[in-house]
């Protein structure tokens, strides 16, 4: 069953994310400091979960407009920022990591054709996270598929994603799902993410 999470799921969205997401900086940052962010995501975000039972097995986060998220989570978590600066003084590559991180938002907001620019959405998916036993039951694309739903409410008409190109899976998934690649982007040094788009078709009704 797909629903909206709530507080208490924070914890075991946490553990979801530092078991299937081994790339990236937050994951290196433990999964105490997940479990503040999916508790900040789900009071002023979007996430749907996928509930097998009682046990969550899947999720889907977004965001209708990214720009600030990162800092306003900071700034309502104050753990959080001090729980940074000690990671960052002990591995200092961790800070650029995490500045890079907060310029995504406006690194990801125009790509240029050659004859103009492209304004990008500002929508975006944060995280998409499926439970390794059960990714053969495609319920990454039912958990896409819900949130479209979700942000067609919203008056959202198209939304991104961004994922690293090296991982392989993550971008034959997005492909699979519709959506087009409009740009690349360098987030962490010369690490190279792509951007791909989704439009939200409307809704017809054939009743």
């Amino acid at each position: 069953m797909i629903e909206k999470a709530i507080p208490v799921d924070a914890s075991a969205l946490a553990e979801l994310h530092y078991k299937t997401i081994t790339e990236g900086f937050l994951v290196r940052l433990g999964t105490g400091f997940l479990k503040s962010l999916y508790a900040f995501l789900i009071r002023h975000e979007m996430i749907l979960v996928y509930r097998d039972h009682s046990k969550i097995i899947g999720f889907v986060s977004a965001s209708i407009r990214p720009d600030g998220m990162m800092i306003k989570f900071l700034i309502l978590c104050p753990g959080c920022l001090v729980r940074l600066a000690l990671k960052s003084l002990v591995n200092p590559k961790l800070f650029n990591s995490i500045l890079e991180t907060f310029k995504v938002p406006e690194k990801s907001k125009l790509t240029s054709t050659e004859n103009a620019e492209i304004k990008l959405p500002d929508t975006e998916i944060l995280c998409m996270s499926v439970d390794p036993d059960f990714q053969s039951q495609k319920i990454g694309t039912q958990l896409l598929t819900a949130m479209e739903k979700h942000l067609r409410t919203l008056g959202v008409k198209k939304y991104k994603v961004i994922t690293m190109e090296s991982l392989v899976g993550a971008n034959q998934i997005c492909v699979k799902s519709g959506f087009h690649l409009v740009t690349k982007i360098k987030i962490h040094g010369n690490i190279i993410s792509n951007v791909y788009v989704k439009k939200i078709e409307p809704f017809v009704d054939l009743g």
